[in-house]
């Protein structure tokens, strides 16, 4: 946890890549991942139990890999009005798992997620990927996911 003034910035492992990150009220959640089946388990204890369960928030996704895009898990998420900024090529899939709010950043192309300035760069991972600079209240976020950085 951070503090700049009276702002606050937390951070909290979700699961893989996923992070739930906190600027003072504004939440995003990164690259959500959020399994439980009988065959494909992440293994290790997460922040919220299922997509239903997480605060009111915004959505980034660096790339489409299952572990990184878990739009069966969101569907069952409330509010279908959540913004979210994902990799070129990824919005129609969000759109179309119902989610209408959707932004997508090139490398160095930036957006707001509510008072959060997002900011995208580019990454290698073998699929079309980008990272995210985060930032607000004073604070920075880097977010990588599992990219090579380019």
């Amino acid at each position: 946890m951070a503090r700049v003034g009276d702002a606050m910035l937390t951070v909290t492992r979700v699961v893989h890549a996923s992070a739930l990150l906190d600027f003072g009220g504004a939440r995003i959640l990164t690259d959500p991942w959020l399994p439980e089946t009988r065959f494909y388990r992440p293994g290790e204890p997460r922040a919220f139990v299922t997509a239903a369960d997480p605060p009111e928030l915004s959505v980034v996704i660096s790339h489409g890999h299952y572990g990184h895009c878990d739009l069966d898990a969101l569907v069952r998420y409330p509010d279908k009005s959540v913004p979210f900024a994902v990799v070129p090529g990824l919005a129609d899939t969000v759109r179309a798992a119902g989610f209408p709010n959707v932004v997508e950043l090139a490398p160095w192309w930036s957006t707001h997620l509510g008072p959060v300035e997002v900011t995208a760069a580019p990454a290698s991972h073998g699929v079309l990927e980008v990272i995210f600079v985060l930032r607000a209240d004073g604070h920075t976020v880097f977010f990588g996911a599992e990219a090579l950085l380019v």
